[in-house]
């Protein structure tokens, strides 16, 4: 490859959305006489198939070792990014959903990824999964939505493929950009010290998929349907004074824990300080609406000297943004709540597989 051509790696997005249903694991015990019982399979989650099976080959340095939710694109430069999510029908969004509603979520969630990497959004491709009982109106609508959507990220079409699903929709974006600071801020480089922050509100999207089931027009059902992302203007926060970042699509604990993983730290989050969709707990617990996914909010770390300029953006640019923990030398989470320590749920959030 000549040294300084663009270099067009892929990621395989590691940090996607809430589900609809769980399918349970299932084993067969039935046996033929004489012969011993069938051993339940343990199966991996989404996780696990990646780093057995799909991180061995990308062997690129670019792919990061597919443990971010983006790759990066020249990296002579360092300045531009990629990634990748794909919604189906049934998984990431009811049947019932509008097709504008869809396209403007598939925009979403990648605009997501590349928010939290302190980036911007500057050209896209499209792959299209479209059944036949779809009508040219249906393509109409979603189209129309697209086009909005990508025009409120900044980004541009490129291309990208069209087929006919025998199944229900599916659609996948791939978007690519670019760098507000030197260079992405990755998963990587969280320190001991540092304060922990995310940019809105948890739960939202665990409430708005009960009230979208139900049918009812709340702020959490529209959330769910049309997730409001990270802004521009605390993607330029990210770029300029964190440590380490992503975004939260499997659940606030669940992404915590990829990121002490990634920076090798702890983390410990104080319940009381985060911001909840439901925070008189009236149909969700604090935990539940701390895993259920689908929030699409950053979640980065920074430097203790600049919290008071992070409070004061907050009070002026980037309202939402709250501080919510700290960075430890532990290497795992801890969960408190008003200062007392808090039991971690067997489950931390959404993972594919599982």
């Amino acid at each position: 490859m000549e040294e300084n051509r663009p270099i067009q790696s892929l990621c395989l997005d590691l940090g996607h959305t809430d589900s609809i249903q769980r399918f349970p694991l299932s084993a067969s015990t039935g046996t033929l006489a004489g012969t011993p019982p069938k051993v339940e399979e343990t199966r991996m989650d989404e996780f696990d198939w990646i780093a057995r099976y799909l991180a061995p080959i990308a062997k690129s340095k670019e792919a990061l070792g597919l443990l971010d939710d983006v790759a990066l694109l020249a990296p002579e430069s360092r300045k531009r990014i990629i990634t990748q999510d794909a919604i189906a029908e049934g998984v990431h969004f009811l049947p019932e959903t509008p097709l504008g509603a869809i396209a403007t979520k598939l925009v979403a969630v990648n605009a997501s990824d590349i928010h939290a990497k302190g980036a911007i959004c500057t050209h896209a491709l499209l792959t299209l999964g479209w059944p036949a009982a779809l009508k040219d109106a249906d393509m109409e609508a979603f189209a129309a939505a697209f086009q909005v959507a990508l025009s409120d990220v900044g980004a541009l079409l490129l291309g990208g493929d069209t087929t006919r699903s025998k199944s229900g929709l599916f659609a996948s974006l791939t978007m690519i950009g670019e760098c507000l600071g030197p260079s992405p801020i990755l998963r990587c480089g969280a320190k001991k010290g540092d304060d922990v922050w995310v940019s809105g509100e948890i739960g939202h999207g665990l409430v708005g998929l009960a009230d979208a089931r139900a049918g009812h027009e709340t702020t959490s059902a529209r959330h769910y349907h049309r997730p409001e992302v990270t802004s521009r203007d605390v993607a330029g926060l990210i770029g300029r004074y964190a440590t380490a970042s992503m975004d939260i699509s499997d659940g606030l604990l669940a992404d915590c824990q990829k990121l002490t993983t990634a920076s090798q730290v702890g983390i410990e989050i104080e319940l009381s300080d985060i911001r909840f969709a439901d925070p008189e707990e009236a149909r969700f617990t604090l935990l539940a609406q701390c895993t259920g996914g689908d929030d699409y909010k950053a979640l980065f770390c920074a430097s203790a000297l600049d919290r008071k300029t992070l409070e004061s953006a907050a009070d002026q640019s980037a309202p939402g943004l709250h501080r919510i923990g700290t960075v430890t030398q532990a290497r795992n989470l801890r969960l408190l709540k008003s200062g007392d320590v808090v039991d971690l749920p067997h489950r931390l959030g959404f993972s594919h597989g599982q």
